[in-house]
């Protein structure tokens, strides 16, 4: 009984479609038809059945005929031909009655046009409102003809759908209507009336009294917001409210939409982040730095001395200041200048410049003349004399001189790089290569000891570098075996140590299947295997705790 209710209901979906939809030819066979009239005469639905067959024969027929099949062709063509004469006729016609008629017009084009005129009829342009889409309801919404009492009515009913509600609310263009909507019990509705672009700056900063969060949050990232209304919200009790408001008020001064007093204003604001964007600001005056030059806050004193507009005297004020933030931030671009430059004049005037780490940057730099380096050898920092020992370039006259320095870690790096040069000197005199060039930079250096493709020979030299960072970079290198990271196992710099540290950690969480064979990542080469050592040698290594435990890698004595 199943299969013939699906019989019927099967011929049924066939001539509805056939005569709802005349773009498609449905053909049925003669067997298929002589079924469908054995099942349906069965439950006694002759008459059904032969109105069916005579149908549906007749238009299977019609398909089988060349001058059928040429018109249902031409079909679509006509149909777009009519579609496109309705539109300009809603368009361009003053006739009410006929615009009443396009405004139910099964073409959305059509009913746009509709929707669009100033004289459709408000009755129509009300129907047009409640449209299925949501542009046609924008162009009802906002033609002048419908009532806006009648809108209001419309965006008040909450039998409404909700789109319908939030497009009158969202797109309206009339301020008085926006207005009473603002108002409205219903917070999604004023909810929407933020987000509307045509809204005014006076139902902003009413709506940013708002009660709900959501609405005041809608207010802040209304791009149309005025400057005082987000100045306000800045200080809302709800985060999400003055981050919104925060981010709006910094991106209008990113793009220079502030004046001198809006941000005279940002700079007595409570808030530091807006103090801080005040003390970055272009628009910026010299009161405004000056005043914020002085704030209690060190990271808005960070700013203003990294302002590219600072006055002279307020610069020289803030030299003074204690916190080595705001040094910093005030020497930042002469610190670039100094690293990066390779002019041998300005580096020779950089190295007597009062801020520290821009005379660190001098020491290091390549270009550094060798007269600035003897200079710099005697400079009364620490950190700038451990750059000039670790330079290869440093005179080794210079280089002796600082292995007796004050300072052990001065000493030290004196002492790598006069042993690094010992060792290279001794390599070319056997003819044997291997190792960085002693006149490349660090930065060189320290590619090559980064390097997986570097040899194990070069790895070694690059392992008593005088620069710790390349002495870690070979460290982190996967290349490196056990025998080159034992050569820094009792390496003195915290930043080698730590790289150390790291490598070993990172090897003892590897599953190696057998010892000997990897660390049991890809990414390490070398052995776990440790043969221990002959003639009782004491050398710290790098190996196994206890036997057959390829767990356990830490440092052990043999």
């Amino acid at each position: 009984m199943r299969k013939k209710f699906d019989e019927e209901s099967k011929l049924a979906k066939v001539m509805q479609t056939n005569a709802s939809d005349n773009k498609k030819c449905f053909i049925v066979t003669a067997d298929e038809m002589q079924a469908f009239k054995g099942e349906l005469a069965h439950m006694g639905r002759t008459m059904v059945v032969c109105g069916a067959i005579v149908g549906a024969s007749l238009y299977v027929g019609g398909c089988a005929t060349s001058q059928t099949a040429t018109t249902h062709t031409a079909r679509p063509a006509a149909s777009a031909q009519t579609i496109e004469a309705a539109r300009q006729q809603a368009s361009q016609t003053t006739d009410p009655r006929l615009l009443s008629k396009l405004a139910n017009h099964p073409s959305s084009k059509v009913r746009f046009k509709a929707a669009e005129n100033p004289h459709t009829p408000s009755k129509a342009l009300l129907k047009l409102v409640r449209d299925e889409n949501e542009y046609i309801r924008i162009q009802a919404i906002r033609n002048p003809g419908t009532p806006r009492e009648s809108l209001l009515q419309i965006a008040q009913d909450e039998n409404t759908p909700w789109p319908v509600r939030r497009t009158i609310a969202e797109y309206t263009q009339d301020d008085a209507l926006m207005r009473r909507l603002a108002q409205s019990s219903d917070e999604a509705i004023r909810f929407s009336v933020a987000y509307n672009k045509d809204v005014s700056p006076g139902i902003l900063a009413m709506l940013a009294r708002d009660k709900t969060d959501s609405v005041r949050k809608g207010v802040a990232a209304q791009p149309g917001t005025p400057f005082e209304t987000l100045l306000a919200l800045a200080k809302d009790p709800v985060k999400d409210v003055r981050e919104d408001a925060l981010e709006a008020l910094i991106d209008r001064d990113k793009d220079g939409k502030t004046n001198a007093t809006q941000v005279q204003a940002m700079a007595q604001s409570s808030n530091v982040e807006i103090r801080k964007q005040a003390a970055r600001s272009a628009q910026a005056s010299d009161q405004v730095l000056e005043y914020l030059a002085k704030d209690q806050n060190e990271y808005v004193r960070a700013c203003t001395a990294a302002n590219k507009n600072l006055p002279v005297h307020v610069k020289n004020f803030l030299v003074k200041d204690e916190s080595s933030l705001v040094i910093r931030a005030l020497y930042g671009e002469d610190r670039e200048r100094a690293k990066k430059t390779q002019d041998p004049e300005l580096l020779t005037t950089m190295a007597s410049h009062p801020y520290l780490w821009v005379r660190v940057e001098v020491a290091n730099n390549w270009y550094t003349p060798e007269d600035v380096l003897r200079k710099l050898a005697l400079d009364p920092n620490g950190n700038v004399r451990k750059k000039v020992a670790q330079k290869l370039k440093t005179p080794q006259d210079v280089i002796a001189a600082l292995c007796k320095d004050s300072s052990s870690t001065v000493r030290d790096a004196a002492q790598r790089t006069l042993a690094y040069h010992k060792d290279t000197e001794q390599s070319l005199r056997s003819g044997q290569s291997g190792g960085a060039d002693p006149m490349q930079d660090s930065k060189t250096r320290l590619a090559e000891a980064s390097n997986e493709n570097t040899g194990e020979a070069a790895l070694k030299k690059l392992a008593k570098d005088p620069d710790e960072n390349v002495r870690a970079a070979v460290i982190k290198n996967p290349s490196s075996t056990i025998e080159i990271l034992a050569l820094l196992v009792k390496d003195s710099s915290p930043k080698v140590k730590k790289a150390l540290e790291e490598r070993i950690a990172a090897m003892s969480k590897s599953s190696p299947n057998k010892p000997g064979y990897g660390y049991g990542a890809p990414a390490y080469k070398g052995s776990y295997r440790c043969t221990g050592c002959t003639g009782g040698c004491t050398m710290q290594c790098i190996g196994y705790v206890g036997s057959g435990n390829p767990g356990a890698v830490q440092l052990k004595n043999y």
